[in-house]
């Protein structure tokens, strides 16, 4: 699902601590069937197939985003547009999570390369929130958000240095 600010803040905090939680496991739709189609907020940019007429519509994917979170705002500018997004069991594709972040170097270089990466994923998701919300009241919640995300950063750099 979209996240909101409060499943954001939750699965932020929680998810290097507690990855099994009722927030996460929501946003995440971990508890839902995937036998059959269904409509969904987003899915993953390691996957996607989207209609030549959609992307003209809404737009490629935002230049602004590093890495992560493009796949997120790009559909959440489908569902503004008109678009629907769904997630199809037909076919399946093995997505090797963080493959493009992790490195092939040695150790301690490797821990700096996955503490970037959080750095990288913590902004992307401060500005889809900056992005999409800053004309509303949301934006009163995003110092919030930000202490949320720099705690999750917080966490990724201790993890990497405990499995040092």
């Amino acid at each position: 699902t979209f996240p909101s600010f409060f499943a954001a803040a939750v699965h932020t905090l929680l998810v290097h601590i507690y990855p099994n939680n009722p927030v996460t496991r929501t946003y995440k739709l971990m508890d839902v069937s995937r036998d059959e189609p269904f409509s969904v907020d987003w899915v993953s940019g390691s996957c996607m197939m989207i209609r030549r007429s959609a992307l003209k519509d809404t737009g490629n994917f935002e230049g602004k985003y590093f890495m992560y979170v493009e796949d997120i705002d790009l559909c959440y500018r489908m569902w503004q547009n008109g678009w629907e997004v769904h997630y199809v069991p037909y076919s399946e594709v093995r997505h090797h999570g963080a493959g493009s972040s992790k490195g092939k170097s040695r150790e301690k270089k490797s821990r700096k390369v996955a503490v970037r990466a959080s750095y990288r994923m913590q902004r992307s998701v401060f500005y889809f929130f900056w992005k999409n919300y800053k004309g509303t009241f949301r934006v009163l919640l995003i110092p919030f958000i930000m202490t949320a995300l720099a705690f999750r950063l917080f966490i990724a750099t201790i993890k990497s240095l405990i499995n040092a």
